[in-house]
């Protein structure tokens, strides 16, 4: 079961303390959130990168999943399940950099729901990671 979260206090509620897979995200900061949007923060540490101090592709896909998850669910109060994500790396990003990652919903009707993430590297601004992602309604 999901709920419906109005706004950054219920995301990082939903957020903390998440003995699953989620705990991976503890250092992403939720920067504001609703209306179908979500736009969050993270400074890149060990835990976030590959054996070459890359941001690892797992965790990109973790965050286009959740923070895309988290903008759909300012919209909908239905779970929902992944069924397509893909993303892409148009920049390095290293251990150090700080990224910021924007997602919102493009569209959704009673079944399925398209939304988009776009990750930049804060300090000079350039997009890193475009991802997409739809999910089925439950």
């Amino acid at each position: 079961m999901s709920r419906k979260i109005k706004d950054v206090a219920g995301v990082l509620k939903y957020m903390r303390g998440r003995t699953s897979f989620d705990r991976v995200l503890e250092k992403v900061k939720i920067l504001s959130i609703g209306d179908g949007t979500c736009f969050a923060e993270l400074k890149l540490e060990d835990e976030h990168v590959n054996s070459m101090g890359v941001l690892h592709s797992g965790l990109a896909t973790t965050l286009v999943d959740c923070i895309s998850g988290y903008a759909l669910m300012t919209k909908i109060p239905n779970a929902h399940v992944s069924i397509d994500i893909h993303f892409s790396f148009t920049k390095k990003i290293l251990k150090g950099d700080t990224i910021l990652i924007d997602g919102w919903v493009n569209k959704f009707g009673k079944t399925m729901a398209f939304l988009e993430v776009e990750m930049r590297d804060k300090a000079s601004g350039e997009t890193v990671i475009k991802g997409t992602h739809s999910k089925y309604i439950l």
